[in-house]
């Protein structure tokens, strides 16, 4: 979030809490991926090289080999959960805004 108040104006911001899914930089798509024992993973990439990939599932890291990767496929998905804004109080949202615009 290092300089989300440089990068992006208020209203910006506030587009991206109330739809996340509305623009996803690229380092925050989800992937998913099914293993060829029918396991699905989601999560974020954190690495990968032509051995394994590393995917932060919002707990842990999972390490899944490439070999027994059946299928991958990014989601159309940001990893911030839809509705955040709906779970404050109105002067809570505006504070959240407010201090995310100050992140230079």
């Amino acid at each position: 979030m290092t300089g989300l108040g440089k990068r992006w104006n208020k209203a910006k911001i506030i587009v991206s809490i109330i739809d996340p899914n509305a623009e996803i930089d690229k380092k925050y798509v989800t992937l998913q991926v099914v293993t060829i024992e029918g396991k699905t993973i989601q999560g974020l990439l954190v690495s990968e090289d032509e051995k394994q990939i590393v995917i932060f599932d919002g707990k842990k890291p999972q390490t899944i080999a490439v070999a027994d990767i059946d299928e991958r496929n990014q989601l159309k998905q940001s990893s911030m959960p839809e509705g955040l804004a709906g779970t404050m109080a109105p002067n809570e949202f505006l504070d959240l805004v407010e201090f995310l615009s100050t992140l230079k």
